[in-house]
């Protein structure tokens, strides 16, 4: 009886110790996964900036052409 207790705990440390090291490696992943997302909507983020500035401009450039007529 012993013996089968010795390789149920063996069984289920092992068992414990890949559960924990993948959750490890998940939790590595996830937040790789998030700070490239987080780089991606900053960028996208600039971009929204610099393409507004650009409209502005232009709609500023049409109307001075206007006023100009």
């Amino acid at each position: 009886m012993h013996k089968v207790i010795i390789a149920i705990r063996r069984h289920f440390g092992d068992c414990s110790f890949l559960y924990k090291s993948t959750v490890v490696a998940a939790r590595k992943r996830s937040t790789e996964i998030s700070r490239t997302l987080q780089a991606q909507a900053d960028d996208l983020q600039k971009l929204t900036i610099i393409k507004t500035w650009f409209m502005k401009d232009s709609y500023s450039a049409q109307n001075k052409d206007i006023q100009h007529k």
